[in-house]
């Protein structure tokens, strides 16, 4: 094998030759240890809950103020090419500062920055999610509640034997071609989800808004309208499994794998990883987070699976055309609100299932309410053949880096005079 194709080969069959991780990079620092002020507009803050699949989400990412992003800042302020590496809860979650991206450090994460003469960026990112180098940060980190890995630790990293730089560009570009397709996908889906909205606002919400508890005067109303309640309109399923009777492999759906404000669940585990009693749902059926509602967890499902009794499943109580009209219903800020006032729990708030059913709404007529679902259909399924064909984007470009770190998978070679000028 030369030094070229044996990218991240090496390190698995022959132990780790190569450089400590700050022998390749300029900065290792660490992120403030308390938590940033929070504001309505700003800077992102980069959280560990923000960082997945080796990228940022910035859908639901908090943000800072000036005066916090140059405290928070203050030792490094990041740039784009930058690491961002997880170092507690959990350890090992790794995203790359974007283009044209001011970002600041949230607690418990540290700011990497590649030294650009002996390493690729894009290859480190990589190589520090692979499954290998995973395993072997996970077993350096330490604590009795939750593991966390030491700065110092993280900073003598041995890494693999480094190809050369044009090699590394290889790998590292043939990689991230997988992630901006799936970032692609995922900004088709927030702008179905956006248009799905407005069209809701445009066609129903603006013609009389309930108020989740007072009638609304049918005499308000335009004509062919009723006032009505959400439980008119929708059922719950309630079909209850026991998840060791599922096979493991089976999807399940957790509070923790939706994400706020969004009705894309691009993310679940298995049935193998709960015990406890479960409900069952399918692909289309309407996934509502009882618990915390002010999080705005509502989602369409994007498989059949299993899911947390937090999560309540949801179906149209008349034709199936209702599943858009209820759909983008349930996700209004107003009954969001609505669900947050009535919730009942100090500590961990839930809301009822007969509160939901109470919310007062105009109920528009049926052939309104076809002509909406045949607008907005086609933009559910939008979003969930994107986050089928995003999960098998992601898995193909796991079979790529598990081949690349194995050597069973080589690319072509780059010019061998360019890696000899690399070598010097």
């Amino acid at each position: 094998m030369t030094p070229q194709q044996q990218t991240f080969g090496k390190y698995t069959k022959e132990g780790s030759p190569g450089p400590e991780l700050r022998d390749v990079t300029t900065h290792i620092v660490d992120s403030e240890h308390k938590s940033a002020p929070e504001s309505e507009r700003g800077y992102p803050l980069v959280k560990t809950s923000d960082l997945e699949n080796g990228r940022i989400d910035f859908q639901n990412i908090a943000r800072v103020d000036e005066d916090a992003y140059q405290e928070w800042t203050n030792r490094l302020t990041p740039r784009p090419g930058d690491i961002i590496f997880t170092r507690e809860a959990p350890v090992g979650r790794v995203g790359i500062v974007p283009e044209d991206s001011e970002v600041c450090l949230g607690q418990r994460t540290v700011l990497i920055r590649t030294d650009s003469d002996k390493v690729d960026g894009q290859y480190l990112r990589y190589l520090l999610l692979s499954e290998d180098v995973q395993n072997r940060l996970h077993s350096l980190s330490t604590g009795s509640t939750v593991d966390h890995l030491n700065l110092e630790d993280l900073r003598s990293f041995e890494l693999p034997e480094l190809p050369s730089l044009e090699y590394q560009k290889k790998i590292g570009d043939s990689l991230s071609d997988f992630d901006q397709k799936i970032r692609v996908n995922d900004q088709i889906n927030r702008a179905a989800q956006n248009v799905s909205q407005l069209l809701f606002k445009e066609r129903f919400a603006n013609k009389k808004s309930g108020s989740g508890q007072d009638q609304i005067r049918e005499d308000t109303l335009p004509d062919g309208w009723k006032s009505g309640k959400l439980g008119d309109l929708m059922v719950k399923i309630t079909d209850r499994i026991d998840p060791t009777e599922k096979p493991n492999s089976t999807p399940y759906l957790s509070l923790k794998h939706m994400a706020k404000a969004s009705i894309s669940i691009d993310e679940w585990g298995e049935a193998e990883e709960s015990k406890s009693t479960k409900y069952d749902f399918e692909r289309g059926q309407i996934l509502f987070g009882r618990l915390r509602p002010y999080f705005c967890k509502v989602g369409i499902a994007p498989t059949n699976g299993i899911c947390s009794t937090d999560i309540q499943v949801i179906e149209p109580k008349k034709e199936n055309y209702w599943r858009e009209f209820l759909l983008c219903q349930l996700t209004t800020q107003r009954f969001i609100d609505y669900c947050d006032r009535v919730s009942t729990g100090t500590r961990m708030p839930r809301v009822g299932w007969n509160d939901m059913c109470e919310y007062t709404v105009p109920i528009p007529p049926e052939n309104r309410v076809k002509e909406f679902s045949k607008e907005i259909k086609p933009f559910i399924d939008q979003i969930i053949n994107n986050i089928h064909e995003s999960m098998n984007l992601q898995n193909s470009r796991e079979v790529l880096l598990e081949g690349l770190i194995t050597g069973d998978t080589t690319l072509d070679e780059p010019d061998e005079n360019i890696c000899e000028m690399n070598e010097r």
